[in-house]
Order: structure tokens, then C-alpha cells, then sequence
């Protein structure tokens, strides 16, 4: 059987998560704490422990990154990874001071469409 279906256009994607970034701002440290409740039997599957390395994809304002910072300890590393840079920014806010994650820009970071 043939797949017909065509590949989702990325722009309205990226550019919905681009409108939608001051929100998520917003309620970044509102809703931490119920995130890292959910989170925690995800990092428990996971095995993500004290010392270790870990990459979080499309991290947000935070969440699961804040969460996985804890498990890892200072010992451990988390980089963050974000298509938009108004999230990757919120992260570099709140972690300022820390050197235990990255914030690395997204590719394209800085370049007007």
C-alpha cells in the first residue's frame, strides 16, 4: 500500500509556536510544578540519573529540562534544544549563573526569513 500523504508544511508550524512563545513565557513558573509532577515517572522510565548526560529536544520554556537538571546533579549535563528562540531565551533566563545546561541557538537563530 502506497502512502499518499504529503509531508505537513513547517512554516505555519513554526510560525504558530513563534505566536505562542509570549504565552508560554507567561506561564512557564505557574505551571513547573505541576510539570515536574508529571515528569517524574517519564525521568523514572527513562533511568535518568546523578551524573549523566542528556539532550532535551524541543525543551520549551523549560520542562522537563528543569526536572532533569535536578536528577542530574552538578555532575550532570542537560543541553536544550528549541526551534524558537524566544523559548531557548527563557531558559537562559531562568538558568542565569548556572553552567550545568545549554541554550545552544537553533539553526537559522539570528537570520530574518
Amino acid at each position: 500500500m502506497q502512502d499518499d500523504a504529503k509531508p505537513a508544511d513547517e512554516a505555519p508550524s513554526a510560525e504558530m509556536w513563534r505566536s505562542r512563545a509570549a504565552a508560554w513565557d507567561k506561564w512557564a513558573d505557574h505551571m513547573a510544578k505541576l510539570a515536574d509532577g508529571m515528569n517524574q515517572p517519564l525521568l523514572d522510565a527513562a533511568e535518568i540519573a546523578t551524573g549523566q548526560q542528556v539532550l532535551d529536544v524541543a525543551a520549551g520554556v523549560g520542562q522537563p529540562l528543569f526536572s532533569i537538571l535536578d536528577r542530574a546533579g552538578p555532575d550532570g549535563h542537560v543541553t536544550a534544544t528549541d526551534a524558537e528562540p524566544e523559548m531557548l531565551a527563557r531558559i537562559s533566563q531562568t538558568l542565569h549563573g548556572l553552567r550545568r545546561a545549554q541554550a545552544p541557538d537553533p539553526p537559522g537563530a539570528g537570520r530574518k526569513a
